[in-house]
């Protein structure tokens, strides 16, 4: 077989189908927490093979006790991969899959926490976000659904997961866009597929850096053009988040709630979206749960807990400050 200069897709494809993406720094499976696609197997060594970009393709290095198969046949060394090929080791088979598209990179740090999908397969979560999807750039591929269907992120040493199509955690429905905290045990289903969210800590919650107690201290400085909103941790770590007008007006008008309410209280819809859009009576309730969707991605994205700075009624209605008691909001 011809090969290409370089393979710009390339996916390890377990049995259940779910596709994890080799990026340019590559795959390392095995037993390790620090692995990016973990094997259940006690017979796994901690580091068993890492799949690879090269100059010729993809290609495998063995590097476990056991030996890793290509094809039914037993490795000695790195082995260039073809399009089909069957990787075999304890715990774990994997189809190789190359296309055209791809790029971009996957996570190497070791992680607290992974995704299991139904063929028990694993993949870890790192510092960086963890995309499921059909699209060329999610680390885990399903099919049929929108690129970043699904987004999983640690921050302060909790998983959090934003589910951008309809889903189900627990069986429970979540709202497109929100953001839902994470436990060891949980399932994430998207119509008959699921995920289910895994832990090598005995205990996640005993390691968390802070999102339970959230912020000692916040700020909100207006600018002329939008604000920043400043956060100080119990640990001494600080954040600056830049905000835009819009996002500056809603938490501003959280800190400072109309006459009758206080701050931490929540306050109707019908008293926040004009504070919010003055000139715009045709805002609804929809655009509302858009900006707090995304100031919480904004936090999370800084890696911070954005369930203990705002809240938002289930069913919408109603949005307040959620910070920890004894906390309050400043304005600047």
């Amino acid at each position: 077989m011809e090969r290409q200069a370089f393979v710009q897709g390339a996916y390890l494809v377990d049995d259940g189908g779910a596709r994890v993406r080799v990026g340019p720094e590559g795959v390392l499976v095995g037993r390790g927490v620090d692995s990016d696609l973990i094997l259940a197997s006690p017979e796994a060594s901690r580091r068993h093979a890492w799949v690879r970009r090269v100059a010729g393709g993809v290609e495998v290095i063995p590097m476990g006790q056991l030996p890793v198969e290509r094809n039914g046949r037993a490795l000695r060394g790195p082995s260039l991969l073809d399009d089909g090929d069957t990787l075999s080791m304890p715990g774990g088979e994997f189809r190789i899959e190359l296309g055209e598209t791809g790029g971009g990179s996957i996570l190497t740090t070791g992680p607290q926490w992974a995704l299991q999908s139904a063929s028990g397969a694993l993949l870890g979560v790192g510092e960086r976000p963890v995309r499921v999807g059909g699209g060329a750039h999610d680390h885990f591929g399903w099919e049929g659904l929108p690129s970043r269907a699904l987004v999983f992120t640690r921050a302060q040493g909790a998983l959090y997961l934003e589910a951008r199509v309809p889903a189900d955690c627990d069986s429970a429905p979540l709202e497109v866009g929100s953001v839902q905290r994470l436990r060891a045990g949980a399932v994430v289903t998207v119509g008959q597929r699921r995920l289910v969210v895994v832990s090598d800590l005995p205990d996640p919650a005993s390691t968390l850096t802070g999102p339970e107690r959230g912020p000692a201290g916040a700020t909100l400085k207006m600018l002329p053009i939008g604000g920043e909103l400043h956060l100080e941790f119990p640990q001494g770590q600080t954040l600056c988040l830049r905000l835009s007008e819009l996002r500056t007006r809603l938490m501003a008008v959280l800190a400072r709630p109309p006459e009758g309410y206080v701050q931490g209280e929540a306050l109707p819809d019908e008293l926040v979206i004009p504070a919010v859009w003055p000139r715009a009576p045709n805002k609804s309730r929809l655009d509302l749960n858009t900006l707090v969707y995304r100031i919480r991605r904004s936090l999370l994205g800084a890696g911070v807990d954005p369930l203990n700075l705002l809240s938002r009624e289930p069913l919408g209605g109603a949005t307040r400050l959620a910070l920890p008691e004894g906390v309050e909001l400043r304005l600047l």
